[in-house]
Formats: structure tokens, C-alpha cells, sequence
């Protein structure tokens, strides 16, 4: 395995990740939200 794809597989990893989180934290806070509308 090439230097560059090592790089570029850990770039992968790194934004897969990221974008795991955001979509949780997405999730999570419309939730909370949506939550809140029907308590209100």
C-alpha cells in the first residue's frame, strides 16, 4: 500500500466519521425538537 493511500484512506475513515456524527447530532436535536412541540 502506497504513502498517498494510506492518506487517502484515512482522510475516508476521518470524513465517514464526521459525517456519522453530524447525522447523529442532526437526528438528535430535530428530536429533541419535535419532542418539545408535542410537550408543548
Amino acid at each position: 500500500m502506497s504513502e498517498k493511500n494510506k492518506r487517502n484512506t484515512g482522510l475516508a475513515k476521518l470524513v465517514s466519521k464526521v459525517l456519522v456524527c453530524y447525522l447523529c447530532h442532526s437526528a438528535l436535536t430535530w428530536t429533541h425538537t419535535s419532542l418539545q412541540k408535542f410537550t408543548l
